[in-house]
């Protein structure tokens, strides 16, 4: 199961510190395994398409899998 949310981090300066939100979009993906609950980043260097975002989505659920 996925859970996708869009912060607005103008209204959640929070959220936006917490998470070091310093450009536009900012994907994060969280899962059981990861220590310390802490999110594993999407780096705009991953490509901004598509498939590289559904490529990288897939690595994190497998690593999870294997967990």
């Amino acid at each position: 199961m996925f859970l996708f949310f869009q912060v607005n981090a103008q209204t959640s300066p929070a959220l936006k510190s917490q998470f070091s939100v310093s450009r536009f979009p900012k994907l994060l993906y969280w899962d059981a395994g990861f220590p310390r609950g802490m999110p594993r980043p999407y780096y705009r260097s991953y490509g901004l398409k598509a498939e590289s975002l559904m490529l990288w989505i897939r690595k994190q659920v497998r690593k999870q899998l294997m967990l």
